[in-house]
């Protein structure tokens, strides 16, 4: 049995970004809560700049490096392997072995729009030789297994399901529903081209009798707030990202959540806001149409465009009786499903 568990995540909130790999920091403490093994934490000092970021990732792989060595009988859990496991790879080319549990994200398998095709490349050689060297390869969800038995070599008896510290019921909860004749829209997240977040705030021109919040920062920041400026959308906000307290809060004042993201490992945005009795609207992905099969109350987009989500809305807004469905049925089934008190059991398994 292993003498301790290091955390290891590239990912981790801070004063600034609260809510950035927030699933992240309650794994941890959960882990470092009801896990018999002493649970230490390595995370990125996260920097700004090319230099400052490469100079953040030598000081995180120096202390995973370090780490290792001090604690040769440990077991690494650790996430977002794509840039997390260089040191563990390196490791092992001098003989230096890890009882090394991965669990993987997002894109960091996969393709996401708007990234550099030839990096992945490189991403993808890191990746498979990570999932080569773990014990246990631990993924979000059904779909996301697929994929990954899909496009890399992998003993399938090493994946596990584990829905990323699944929704915390004791924050994420419905409330008396206010049905004010202002349509409040929104939308949570990383405002980045994958999540198509323009389209939103596009379909905003398309839509009357409403209002549009956005929460979250990214790269997509500058470009969502000159199409707001340029079209005088007064009825959209974009503000910063909130803690987790606070966002749950936010999801209670919303009528319906948009989240017309093109790829998704689990996304916890919708599900959290699910489980506050928020109507969603939702791309056509795997993972979200993995919902269906509990019974969750959701709207799917046929394409991921303006109009689509206009009529979408317009369609919500005529049916008050989907709303109110929403709010009675899917807060019972994520509080069933996706409670992170009973989904983080499993996790427990891996390490004991």
């Amino acid at each position: 049995m292993a003498k301790n568990l290091v955390f290891v995540t590239n990912m981790y909130p801070s004063s600034d970004k609260p809510s950035k790999g927030i699933f992240c920091k309650n794994i941890y403490n959960f882990l470092k809560k009801e896990s018999s093994l002493e649970t230490k934490l390595i995370s990125l000092d996260e920097r700004d700049g090319k230099f400052s970021k490469l100079l953040g990732y030598l000081v995180y792989y120096f202390k995973i490096m370090i780490a290792r060595f001090l604690n040769s009988k440990s077991t690494f859990y650790t996430h977002y392997i794509s840039h997390s496991t260089l040191p563990f790879i390196l490791l092992s080319f001098m003989g230096v072995n890890t009882d090394l549990v991965v669990h993987v994200h997002g894109g960091d398998a996969k393709l996401l729009n708007g990234y550099n095709k030839l990096f992945f490349r490189i991403k993808k050689l890191i990746v498979q030789y990570s999932l080569n060297l773990a014990r246990v390869i631990v993924v979000p969800s059904i779909s996301y297994k697929n994929y990954i038995l899909e496009e890399y070599v992998v003993n399938t008896e090493k994946l596990i399901i584990y829905p990323s510290g699944g929704v915390n019921i004791d924050v994420f909860y419905p409330n008396t529903y206010d049905n004010s004749k202002r349509l409040k829209i929104g939308y949570a997240g990383r405002l980045e081209k994958t999540k198509n977040v323009d389209t939103i705030v596009s379909a905003m021109k398309l839509l009357k009798g409403c209002s549009l919040s956005i929460v979250g920062t990214g790269r997509e920041q500058k470009n969502l707030e000159n199409i707001v400026n340029e079209n005088c959308l007064d009825n959209v906000t974009i503000s910063a990202s909130l803690p987790q307290a606070e966002l749950a809060d936010w999801y209670r004042d919303l009528d319906v959540l948009i989240y017309p993201s093109s790829s998704e490992s689990l996304g916890l945005v919708p599900l959290e806001a699910m489980a506050c009795g928020v109507y969603c609207i939702l791309s056509n992905l795997p993972v979200f149409n993995e919902l269906k099969q509990h019974n969750i109350v959701f709207h799917t987009l046929d394409s991921i465009n303006s109009s689509d989500i206009a009529k979408a809305v317009i369609d919500i807004s005529n049916s008050a009786d989907q709303i109110k469905r929403a709010r009675e049925n899917n807060p019972k089934v994520i509080r069933e499903i996706y409670n992170s008190k009973s989904v983080n059991k499993g996790l427990l398994n891996v390490f004991e």
